[in-house]
């Protein structure tokens, strides 16, 4: 079975899982004893990812874009306290109580995001409006276009973003007894404050003469189920005339292939937090995942 998560705490012995899927999310368990932070043991990981083959720029006309794969520690910041409603019994009587977890909220869980470049180089206000920005995936019955800003808000008011849907599972988890509806509207907020502030590049954007917008690339799509595809800006108004008039629509393909990365990162004492994600080899994992002599 899948498993969609690193729980690490600090008495237990650290192990890594197998990932395949653009990391969901990394949750921290902070044990204590007394008022000294136990010792925490090096997390290790492996996941899939459909990463791009090639991120040069791309320019047709008076059109560049350029894309390229999220860093690792995109998908593990920050770390947030989220204060979670659970009902307790005491003495045959239900009082609810805020009990705290500490949680690293990936957005882009179960999506594909990448980063991306427009730069409008024509003599008119370049509106992405007519055109269709697209991941295509030989194997699916129909493409899948980038979410906007809007949508993605959407989302997360219906408690329909994946990274809320895991989060709470992971909380009820823990909490058998979490309050779900309030649980969500915690999350919510938290969510709604990632996605303020990022620029979500998709068919609402506009790009002003002379000028370039950046900012992510998001398809509603598990990257767990891409082996390979393209992502495919469609009908670009790449050339206009004096009046503003479309001499020129092109079409931009940037081809992306399935890729294992293997990651570990280790807990800094003196900090008293996880630093950031590393990438090793594969030996270096398949060597931590070995019984160790005590």
């Amino acid at each position: 079975m899948r498993k969609n998560l690193l729980t690490q705490h600090a008495h237990q012995k650290s192990h890594g899982i197998s990932l395949k899927m653009c990391v969901g999310a990394l949750i921290v368990s902070l044990v204590f004893a007394g008022c000294a932070i136990l010792k925490y043991n090096t997390a290790y990981q492996k996941y899939n990812f459909a990463s791009l083959v090639d991120t040069l720029p791309i320019s047709k006309g008076g059109v560049s874009i350029t894309m390229s794969n999220l860093d690792l520690n995109e998908y593990f910041k920050p770390e947030y306290s989220v204060q979670y409603p659970v009902l307790w019994n005491r003495n045959g009587e239900s009082i609810q109580k805020t009990s705290t977890r500490y949680s690293i909220i990936n957005l882009f869980y179960q999506m594909a995001a990448y980063n991306v470049e427009v730069v409008n180089n024509t003599n008119n206000v370049l509106s992405l409006a007519d055109s269709r920005i697209a991941l295509i995936i030989p194997d699916a019955s129909e493409p899948v276009f980038a979410l906007s800003k809007p949508e993605m808000k959407k989302l997360i008011e219906t408690s329909q973003l994946p990274c809320i849907l895991f989060e709470t599972s992971q909380a009820r988890r823990e909490f058998p007894n979490l309050d779900i509806p309030l649980a969500k509207k915690a999350l919510q907020e938290i969510v709604f404050g990632i996605v303020k502030g990022k620029s979500i590049v998709s068919r609402t954007t506009e790009v002003l003469p002379g000028m370039k917008v950046k900012g992510y690339l998001v398809f509603p799509y598990d990257s767990e189920k891409i082996a390979n595809g393209t992502v495919s800006f469609i009908d670009i108004k790449s050339s206009t005339d004096e009046a503003g008039n479309t001499t020129l629509k092109t079409r931009f393909d940037y081809k992306v292939r399935e890729e294992q990365v293997f990651i570990k990162r280790e807990y800094s004492q003196e900090q008293r937090k996880y630093l950031p994600f590393a990438r090793i080899s594969e030996e270096e994992y398949n060597a931590a995942q070995q019984p160790k002599n005590n």
